[in-house]
């Protein structure tokens, strides 16, 4: 009896994997690359396309509006570095002229100490040598 009903159950399959009882479109009668769609699906499916390309197309603008932006930036880092180094070399060149100016006036300063000595002694040579020119005058008129 198992085998009756084995032999019953294939002969069943048998009979229903045959192309009488198997799909009546195949392959063959539709072209495997169109696909048919209902007209408002198909409109809605055209606009999602449509929608879809925009947005790459609006993605890679903004991708190539933020490498432009990230060039920018750059360029601007690097003049105010160059800006910021400029600066540095001025306050280094007003710092020295500073320090020049500091030397220049303490020599402006002894030299008008010694100036202020060499009138000094300027004054009293010429009183000495006008008292000895003085007395000098009177011994030989007195004489």
């Amino acid at each position: 009896m198992n085998t009756a009903k084995k032999l019953i159950l294939l002969i069943t399959l048998l009979t229903l994997s045959l192309q009488s009882f198997s799909q009546n479109v195949t392959q063959k009668t539709i072209d495997s690359q169109v696909v048919v769609l209902p007209v408002k699906i198909a409109k809605q499916v055209a606009q999602d396309l449509l929608r879809g390309d925009s947005a790459i197309a609006e993605l890679k603008l903004a991708n190539l509006e933020i490498t432009q932006l990230d060039l920018k930036i750059s360029y601007q880092d690097s003049v105010i570095n160059s800006l910021k180094d400029k600066e540095q070399n001025y306050i280094t060149m007003l710092e020295s002229e500073n320090r020049k100016n500091d030397i220049l006036n303490d020599e402006i300063k002894e030299f008008q100490k010694e100036l202020k000595k060499v009138k000094t002694k300027k004054t009293f040579s010429q009183i000495i040598s006008g008292a000895i020119i003085l007395s000098l005058s009177y011994l030989y008129i007195t004489k």
